[in-house]
Formats: structure tokens, C-alpha cells, sequence
């Protein structure tokens, strides 16, 4: 968890909103597997950059990452790669992002994050 608030101070100060199912929907929270689902995707749905944490990723991340794709989100990976023990599918889901949208580091998730945003505001102005 004490990740996923590293990243959130990241993303904020790259002048991003964020959604983060885990501040969102606490693991305490009173709601069923439905209702987990479809807040995930309503909130893939809203936003236009997702960033995927392979490291202690169960199932649902990785379905978080392909509904993403298949939205057309921008995926940026953080992390290490999955290791090939953890099957081709997480492995593959890393392979497909290109190395310049992957972050070993909180300092170049921010740059990578800059990056983005100052593109995006360059396309809608260009």
C-alpha cells in the first residue's frame, strides 16, 4: 500500500487526477465482487492513462490492463518486469508496452507522466 500512495504523490504532482481502487474502495469496504468490478471499469472508463504495477499483482490487475488496452488507454508500467515464472499473459502484457513508457523509478514515472500530459495538451492545441 505504501506504493500505491508513493505513485498518488507522483501522479498528483504531475498535475494528473487519480483513480486508485484501493483509496476508492478500501479493502474493508462493505461491497461485492459486482460492485468491485464495475467501479474499476467505470473508473477505467473516466480516465486516459493507466499505470500497471506488476509486482505482487494478482488476477484482476491483469484484467484491469487488457480492459484497458482494449479502451485504447495509455498504459505505463512501473516496476520490474513479471518474472517468466508468473506466465506468458502478465509477461506479455509488460512486453506490449513500449520501453519508453516503462518506469523503473518514481523520478522517471514523474518524467514519463510530464511527458504524456505536456503531449496530450500539444495534441488538443495542435
Amino acid at each position: 500500500m505504501r506504493r500505491n500512495a508513493e505513485i498518488a504523490v507522483i501522479v498528483r504532482a504531475a498535475g494528473m487526477s487519480l483513480f486508485s481502487p484501493q483509496e476508492q474502495l478500501p479493502l474493508d469496504a462493505k461491497v461485492t465482487p459486482v460492485e468491485i468490478v464495475e467501479h474499476n471499469r467505470n473508473g477505467l472508463l473516466a480516465c486516459s492513462i493507466v499505470i500497471f504495477v506488476p509486482e505482487g499483482a494478482g488476477a484482476g490487475v491483469y484484467f484491469e490492463v487488457g480492459m484497458a488496452e482494449a479502451l485504447g488507454r495509455i498504459v505505463v508500467a512501473f516496476g520490474p518486469p513479471p518474472a517468466p515464472t508468473e506466465g506468458a499473459v502478465p509477461l506479455g502484457h509488460w512486453l506490449r508496452i513500449p520501453p519508453a513508457m516503462r518506469a523503473d523509478s518514481l523520478d522517471e514515472l514523474g518524467r514519463i507522466l510530464r511527458r504524456v500530459r505536456q503531449d496530450s495538451f500539444e495534441s488538443a492545441d495542435g
